[in-house]
């Protein structure tokens, strides 16, 4: 007798639970496992097969929809919204927030009816559901695509003699013609004591990952080569060279008309007896640093594993 009134208790219980879940996502739909976990984070024990049987007995009622799309691994629920006839309409879920939207149109009755006479398909509307994207969640989208597109890195596009064209390409989109080229920077940053500072390449780089490389990259629409560079090394290293010795150096171009590659290289040097506390590296850039002799470097370029150091490699004599 006592084992039936707490049976009898656990199964109000969950129900209630279950119920007090509905009328919190009558918006949205949802499934056993969303219910469970509800149910859990608030301290309620309750098996899966208890929450599917009170799901069942809610969609026999009509209190709930049952439906699964091919997107979904599992049924899905939606509340039944009252006095709208849910099950002689199509829904319309939004895949990104879940809302469920009603279809409530006068010509859902020319679509079955359309769909029956030109297909022999019999709409069943209560497990029909629209995939796409709601209102606020497509301004959404649309507003990050514009965001996107504002902060896409651009580069000028420079002729044979290195001027700017008035023109401009998208970051690493190789489309260069011959006769134009992009502008790219190198700085070499030194020590009195002829030690270099070098940084080593993220093993995710998709190019020379683990190789070693003196600070450098591409300069972006607008922007004067020296200011390029400044910005570059203070990026990767955290060092503000502005006021340091040295400057420009020499520069050297590349042609590879067939990867719509074509690029100058201007190499900068700076020099200053820097604190290694001032060092801050650029972390999803760069694996360590090393103050390097001239030596060392030679060994890494010998061993291949040292960026650019025969194009640059007078940059390094002091």
């Amino acid at each position: 007798m006592q084992n039936n009134q707490q049976q009898k208790k656990y199964r109000t219980k969950s129900k209630d639970a279950i119920m007090e879940y509905l009328a919190l996502h009558k918006e949205h739909s949802f499934s056993a496992y969303d219910v469970n976990e509800y149910m859990q984070s608030n301290g309620i024990q309750v098996n899966l097969t208890t929450i599917y049987r009170n799901l069942d007995k809610l969609t026999e009622s009509g209190e709930i929809m049952k439906y699964k799309t091919a997107e979904d691994e599992f049924c899905r629920y939606q509340c039944a919204k009252p006095h709208a006839h849910c099950h002689e309409h199509i829904h319309m879920q939004c895949r990104e927030c879940g809302k469920i939207l009603h279809m409530e149109c006068h010509f859902m009755e020319e679509i079955t009816k359309h769909l029956y006479e030109h297909h022999r398909f019999s709409l069943e509307c209560s497990g029909s559901v629209l995939m796409g994207l709601c209102e606020n969640c497509s301004r959404k989208a649309d507003q990050k695509m514009i965001t996107e597109d504002n902060t896409m890195e651009m580069w000028d596009i420079y002729d044979a003699d290195k001027k700017r064209t008035g023109r401009t390409m998208k970051k690493n989109d190789w489309n260069l013609k011959e006769g134009e080229y992009h502008l790219t920077v190198l700085g070499v940053v030194a020590r009195p004591d002829g030690k270099f500072l070098i940084t080593k390449r993220v093993m995710t780089k998709a190019w020379a990952p683990g190789w070693w490389e003196v600070s450098g990259g591409a300069a972006q629409a607008g922007e004067d080569s020296k200011d390029a560079v400044l910005r570059e090394i203070r990026e990767e290293t955290g060092l503000d060279v502005s006021g340091w010795d040295g400057g420009y150096l020499f520069s050297y171009k590349r042609e590879n008309p067939d990867e719509g590659d074509n690029y100058f290289v201007d190499i900068y040097r700076f020099m200053s007896d820097f604190d290694e506390n001032d060092i801050h590296l650029q972390e999803e850039e760069t694996d360590g640093y090393m103050l390097a002799t001239l030596d060392e470097i030679k060994e890494f370029a010998k061993q291949g594993i040292f960026l650019h150091y025969e194009s640059m490699k007078k940059a390094f004599e002091m």
